[in-house]
């Protein structure tokens, strides 16, 4: 149910915002002190499906403000042709109702007018800062606008590794390859934590899913990649190792 829009004006002198408290609105003009233990969503933030995990833990004990100019660019990827963009697109989507689905969270969302229009991680980064909120994003390379703007932030990326399942080699996992991957016969596919997936014999695979075999993991700042055959191609691998073990060895003999 939509409630009509009324003012409020809290004083102060600062941007303009439009709040969607559970899609009523409320016009407030206020520069700082929002409320206590606000928490400002970047886009990369939403993308990041171990936000709802550390949102379901209780560790989000604070008001989440998310900008209006988020959730239309994720509407509008949603409906792309492109299909990583209409993948990335409802995944922001899905993770926003999940969001909005917890009891014990408060979320709301902004839409700000100000000259920062056009970026969304701009716009959310001038809404924390005008009302003197945290911003919480998973992007490393985010980090040093907002410090220099003197926002404190929470980098997803440090706060929730260990909500990620451990994967280890020789696990299966399914995974449906979304496009060709940098080498030759290469498949990539990502799991539902955003994981990317490399997987060996499988760019002709392309929008199937399939049964992988981990073959390794590889960790940095950005997260994690997993390196996989598909169950053909680990067949063949193996299938090589044991004919070359079968292969006589000549002893060599010194003349």
């Amino acid at each position: 149910m939509t409630a009509l829009p009324f003012l409020a004006f809290l004083g102060g002198v600062g941007a303009t915002f439009l709040i969607y408290p559970f899609w009523s609105s409320i016009l407030i003009k206020r520069k700082k002190g929002f409320a206590p233990g606000t928490l400002v969503i970047d886009s990369s933030a939403l993308l990041d499906p171990r936000l709802v995990d550390v949102a379901v833990s209780g560790l989000l004990d604070k008001r989440l403000l998310l900008p209006h100019s988020v959730l239309k660019k994720l509407s509008l990827e949603a409906q792309s042709e492109d299909e990583m963009e209409r993948l990335k697109g409802k995944k922001g989507l899905e993770n926003f109702r999940r969001l909005e689905a917890l009891e014990n969270l408060e979320i709301q969302i902004v839409d700000v007018k100000s000259e920062k229009r056009g970026s969304t991680y701009l716009e959310a980064l001038s809404i924390a800062k005008t009302l003197d909120a945290d911003l919480l994003i998973s992007d490393p390379t985010l980090q040093d606008p907002a410090i220099t703007e003197g926002v404190k932030i929470i980098n997803l990326q440090l706060v929730a590794p260990s909500f990620k399942q451990p994967i280890q080699g020789g696990e299966k996992l399914v995974v449906k390859v979304q496009r060709m991957g940098k080498e030759i016969g290469q498949g990539v596919g990502y799991l539902e934590d955003g994981t990317m997936v490399v997987i060996n014999g499988a760019s002709d695979l392309i929008g199937e899913t399939l049964e992988t075999i981990v073959l390794s993991v590889k960790h940095n700042t950005a997260g994690r990649m997993v390196f996989c055959n598909t169950k053909e191609e680990h067949a063949k691998t193996a299938e090589g190792l044991l004919d070359k073990m079968k292969r006589p060895t000549l002893a060599r003999f010194p003349l």
